[in-house]
């Protein structure tokens, strides 16, 4: 099973080339795909032995069972569409099965090396996407872009939507928090070319999505990365990554892109400039989200609101979505799930001695604050791709073995016990 989860994750970017291909009527590559992977992983979680079992798997059993309690009231309630809720709990079966089974799974640092270069391979075919859609065109080899008006390009590869060269880009940022620090401690030089190399490219292809939220990601992974650095021994480095980003600044291709991105953010520049209100703001989406909250206090009443309502706000905003969908408590285990979820991490990341396992507690952090940015203008609850890789990540830190620098013992079963477990249940 471990191996079959590495060859996914590796071949996740070019899985999604298929989203329009469809095995039965209404049914695509993904979508059947979406459904068998998750399906797969519970499989395995309840025939194996060995399963850890961290206090923050009671909070995110109980978080998909209010969904799918949530969604038969709704049903019963609204006469909604139950297939549309079907799907809306198989999207989130991902991010369920996901945090529950990869910590069985991968638990040393040797998996924790494997996990992370599935994710940096996958990464780079959308990657060499952008970089042939700069060079060869916009539709080599009939990839696809998307013109808005004033002419701004937004570039999508073989995908159907720009969101995944956005999303992609991040993720495999996120692994260099990781493959830095191992490149400062063993790699050798041409490897340590190559990851550079990487850096510069992914910061390419994230402005070519000209995604803003993107921008934020993007900054703090990069002050994650510098973080994990020691300066003495990668002066020649640091240097070099520099002069590589100050190019990229000087070039057409960064000023024609910062244009786009300013083009892109007109509407919030004249919020901010008094010449619109703030319901303008993100592209509409501030004033739709006050429109639907004052829907849902006027319309509803105090149970509905409890329990879950029929608004449905479209792919904007995870935090609106599991209030207006599952009401109070929807959101409220929502909310304490990152709130534990964060606490632990943090704990976890500062009980880490080995650089290595830091390295990985930098990355789980920055997984955090990037799933955290990401609710408030898509959906990565019901994102595969953002749960595979941010729920996956953060679950197998919080379970993995830790690695003991500072003690030595005569007795060697005790020197292989990690410094910190989290509690567990079993």
């Amino acid at each position: 099973m471990k191996k079959f989860v590495l060859v996914y994750i590796a071949l996740r970017s070019t899985v999604l080339v298929f989203y329009d291909t469809h095995l039965l009527p209404g049914i695509s590559v993904t979508d059947f795909v979406g459904v068998t992977f998750p399906a797969l992983l519970l499989y395995y979680y309840f025939t194996t032995e060995e399963k850890p079992f961290h206090f923050l798997n009671h909070i995110i059993i109980i978080w998909f069972g209010w969904m799918i309690l949530s969604s038969v009231l709704e049903y019963f309630v609204y006469n909604t569409n139950i297939l549309g809720n079907i799907i809306m709990v198989f999207k989130f079966l991902n991010a369920f099965a996901v945090f529950l089974v990869f910590p069985a799974l991968f638990k040393t640092k040797e998996d924790v090396n494997m996990v992370v270069n599935a994710f940096l391979i996958s990464s780079l075919f959308p990657l060499a996407q952008g970089i042939a859609q700069q060079v060869f065109g916009p539709t080599f080899l009939g990839m696809m872009v998307m013109v808005r008006p004033g002419g701004i390009q937004l570039y999508s590869g073989f995908y159907g939507n720009y969101g995944t060269f956005s999303l992609l880009a991040e993720f495999g940022l996120m692994c260099l928090i990781y493959k830095f620090k191992q490149m400062e401690l063993q790699t050798g030089l041409l490897w340590k070319l190559f990851y550079i190399f990487l850096f510069v490219a992914y910061l390419a292809l994230a402005l070519m999505t000209l995604s803003r939220t993107l921008f934020i990601i993007v900054s703090t992974i990069s002050i994650a990365i510098l973080m994990g650095f020691k300066l003495r021994k990668n002066i020649p480095f640091l240097v070099l990554m520099i002069m590589a980003l100050g190019y990229i600044a000087t070039t057409d291709y960064f000023t024609e892109k910062y244009e786009s991105i300013l083009a892109r953010s007109q509407s919030e520049i004249a919020v901010m400039e008094g010449e619109q209100k703030i319901e303008h703001g993100m592209h509409g989406r501030v004033g739709r989200w006050g429109g639907y909250l004052e829907k849902f206090y006027e319309q509803y009443t105090p149970a509905e609101r409890i329990l879950g309502t029929d608004i449905n706000i479209g792919p904007h905003g995870d935090y609106f979505y599991w209030l207006f969908r599952y009401g109070y408590v929807g959101i409220g285990l929502y909310i304490s799930f990152f709130i534990c979820l964060t606490l632990w991490c943090f704990v976890r990341y500062f009980k880490c001695k080995d650089p290595l396992d830091k390295a990985y507690g930098r990355l789980a952090l920055v997984a955090i604050l990037a799933w955290l940015f990401q609710a408030v203008t898509s959906i990565p609850s019901l994102t595969t791709d953002s749960s595979l890789f941010i729920l996956g990540n953060i679950s197998i830190f919080l379970n993995m073995k830790l690695k003991d620098t500072t003690q030595r013992s005569r007795d060697a079963s005790f020197a292989q016990k990690p410094i910190y477990e989290m509690p567990a249940l079993q």
